[in-house]
């Protein structure tokens, strides 16, 4: 009453398979013809066709100018950043045991020599030539920040000592002879707090 009735044997048969357009895949059909093994023969690789042959590697490039970010300064003339430990090129490093003076007038010029390369260098970066890959080896090389030489200001300011017949051994004598830095005493400390 009201419930229609399932017409007879419709309910127990499958529903019939729907027409499908996949291809059937095999792999007799999809593969090449069979190749004996006696047929191919190994020859040497070809030259490169044009000029751009394989890549290089980049220990196998010359030197180039590098940008290196945020140098934490070791000793005045040297340098670490971005995984290179850097050496101004044309200068002794300034060690920062180095003490200046004698007796009571002796005074720590190494520790202020650091000091005054940091202040220079304000954590601004600095380019230098350097090898493509460094590895943990000391790099000697010559730097700029900006278009200053850092290698120059150290010398000329007293803070490191040129290389003997190096290229700032003008600006070493010019220091000397104005009592700057290392050849000078001790620097004034009055003032500097209140």
């Amino acid at each position: 009453d009201g419930i229609a009735a399932e017409p007879e044997g419709e309910a127990d048969e499958p529903a019939a398979p729907r027409l499908s357009r996949i291809r059937p895949v095999a792999p007799d059909v999809i593969s090449g013809l069979p190749i004996p093994e006696d047929a191919l023969e190994r020859v040497e690789a070809r030259d490169p066709l044009g000029g751009m042959g394989r890549a290089t590697a980049p220990s196998d490039l010359p030197p180039a100018e590098t940008i290196l970010h945020r140098p934490v300064v070791e000793a005045a003339g040297r340098f670490v950043s971005g995984g290179h430990t850097v050496v101004f090129d044309g200068i002794e490093v300034t060690d920062p045991a180095e003490t200046c003076g004698e007796g009571d007038a002796e005074w720590p010029c190494g520790v202020h020599a650091r000091t005054a390369l940091r202040n220079y260098l304000g954590g601004r970066a600095l380019t230098c030539v350097v090898p493509a890959v460094a590895g943990n080896e000391t790099v000697v090389t010559d730097c700029k920040l900006g278009t200053q030489n850092p290698a120059g200001w150290l010398v000329v300011n007293g803070w490191a000592r040129a290389e003997p017949g190096g290229p700032y051994a003008s600006l070493e004598e010019t220091a000397r002879s104005a009592g700057r830095g290392l050849f000078g005493s001790a620097p004034s400390l009055r003032g500097s707090h209140t």
